[in-house]
Formats: C-alpha cells, sequence, structure tokens
C-alpha cells in the first residue's frame, strides 16, 4: 500500500520564471530538472541545488515531466537559489541557416 503513494506522479519543487521582452514573464512549476550549455560552462541544476548566478551564452532547456521547454541562443543571465530559477533573456542571437544544417548533411556516421 506505501509503495502505490510512491508511484503516483511526483511533484518537484523547483519553480522558474523567465523574461525576455517579446513575451514578457513566464512562470513554470513542478520542474524536475534544468539544463545550462553555455559558451563557458554546463551546468544540470536539481532540486536543492547550492545557489548559483551566471551569464549565459548559450542555451537553457527547462525539464517538466516528459516535455522539455527549449531556449535556444540566447543572450542572458540567470539566478537559481532555494529551489526558483530566474531567467533573464537579453536578447536572442541570430543563427545563419545553410543548406546542410537544414537538411542535416555533414554529420559524422550518416553516410556508413
Amino acid at each position: 500500500m506505501a509503495n502505490e503513494s510512491i508511484n503516483s506522479e511526483q511533484q518537484f519543487k523547483i519553480s522558474a520564471q523567465v523574461v525576455d521582452r517579446a513575451d514578457g514573464m513566464k512562470q513554470y512549476d513542478n520542474i524536475r530538472l534544468i539544463r545550462i550549455v553555455s559558451k563557458d560552462h554546463n551546468l544540470l541544476i536539481m532540486e536543492d541545488f547550492m545557489p548559483v548566478i551566471g551569464k549565459i551564452d548559450g542555451r537553457v532547456e527547462i525539464v517538466v515531466d516528459d516535455k522539455v521547454i527549449p531556449f535556444n541562443n540566447i543572450i542572458g543571465f540567470y539566478m537559481h537559489k532555494k529551489n526558483h530559477f530566474y531567467l533573464l533573456i537579453e536578447e536572442y542571437k541570430k543563427t545563419e541557416l545553410t543548406l546542410e544544417s537544414v537538411l542535416g548533411e555533414g554529420k559524422e556516421g550518416e553516410n556508413a
């Protein structure tokens, strides 16, 4: 009987607020983890993670259950404190589209 309550939908403690000029502020709750991939560092934030603050030049992924909410090619700032994550997006970087990137050509192992 006690195991049944463990198998029910798990609630996570992390919440996030994301702010940018285009969409304003968005709130996300019940977050499993937050993945930060920046030019200078990679970071995986989970429940009860130590306080951290930094600048990002890359991407942030917010994982809620089976859903991933991506923020790609951004420049901004983040802070995580007491299971609250804050992301301020200063700007979205423009990416150059090439035929190879659209078609997915040029990746190792695909032609083998």
